[in-house]
């Protein structure tokens, strides 16, 4: 693949996140673009920047319609006649869960935060029992 098809390729890769429609960009096969990576190290390195890229884009557009909210049309009898600004809580939460997972992962019921995450800090106190006078034995 030459220069120039590699530089589109690696463009649309970031726009799209597809390398399939990466390839149909450039104008070249899907397979042609995977060998690449194993015969070019810094063609597979500027891959993974075009993807990394890509996902920032996807971020940022996750981070918009949580915080930031979309218009959308409220219609009427097939009328358009109001606006509303829609927020998307699950993308909210998602990026938060991303940013911040010590803080925002899922727990089973019942367990308590991970203390890193929350500044805190724990002292245990280990009671020793001797073999025969309680606990478990089986």
């Amino acid at each position: 693949m030459n220069r120039a098809r590699r530089a589109a390729f690696l463009k649309a890769l970031a726009e799209t996140g597809s390398v399939t429609a990466a390839s149909m960009a450039a104008g070249i096969e899907r397979r042609e673009a995977l060998a690449c990576t194993d015969e070019d190290e810094t063609f597979a390195l500027r891959w993974a920047d075009a993807l990394e890229t890509y996902v920032e884009a996807l971020e940022a557009e996750a981070d918009r319609r949580g915080v930031a909210g979309i218009d959308k049309g409220v219609y009427y009898q097939g009328a358009r006649i109001d606006t509303v600004r829609d927020y998307s809580d699950a993308l909210l939460v998602l990026r938060l869960k991303a940013l911040k997972p010590d803080k925002y992962r899922e727990r089973a019921a019942g367990a308590p935060p991970n203390p890193a995450a929350t500044g805190a800090s724990l002292t245990f106190t280990l009671n020793w029992v001797k073999p025969g006078e309680g606990g478990d034995e089986g």
